[in-house]
């Protein structure tokens, strides 16, 4: 439940940045590549 809980709030936070913003969604950028 804890997973859940964490996964809907990162969920939450991009669609807030994205509706904020007017920016298209963009994976790249809201989730780097370990180097």
């Amino acid at each position: 439940k804890v997973i859940l809980g964490a996964m809907m709030r990162k969920l939450a936070q991009v669609a807030y940045g994205v509706l904020k913003s007017g920016v298209p969604f963009d994976a790249s950028r809201h989730n780097p590549v370990a180097a």
